[in-house]
């Protein structure tokens, strides 16, 4: 799991399923102001207000601190536009972890890239 370091948020563990395939993302609601700063998912919801929200909704899109006009383009923006659903925390599962070591070998011959990798600006795009 990686997750931020500055925040601490609570999910109801009997939601959210920790054994899917792939990468996993958690979400929650944020203002406008918050997302503008942060990445943001864009879900298939059956509602576009986000009244309600299914349990595990697909991700149509990720973007990584878009602004105002991506947001609406995207169809990120709920509650009239107050508020969109942010990056939290993800997890991945064993063949992510094998495709990220084996792109560091071939990439990077083992040693550590010559540059940051920003899990959430880099890997969830």
């Amino acid at each position: 799991m990686i997750k931020c370091g500055d925040d601490v948020i609570i999910f109801d563990g009997d939601v959210c399923q920790w054994d899917l395939p792939g990468f996993t993302a958690l979400a929650h609601r944020s203002t406008v102001d918050i997302a503008l700063t942060h990445g943001v998912f864009c879900l298939d919801l059956p509602d576009p207000s986000g009244a309600h929200v299914p349990t595990n909704p697909k991700c149509r899109r990720f973007t990584h601190k878009p602004c105002l006009a991506k947001m609406r383009g995207f169809g990120a923006l709920l509650n009239e536009e107050q508020e969109a659903f942010t990056d939290s925390t993800f997890l991945f599962d064993s063949s992510v972890a094998a495709k990220l070591l084996a792109w560091w070998d071939t990439e990077c011959g083992g040693v550590p890239p010559p540059c940051e990798l920003d899990a959430y600006g880099d890997m969830l795009q």
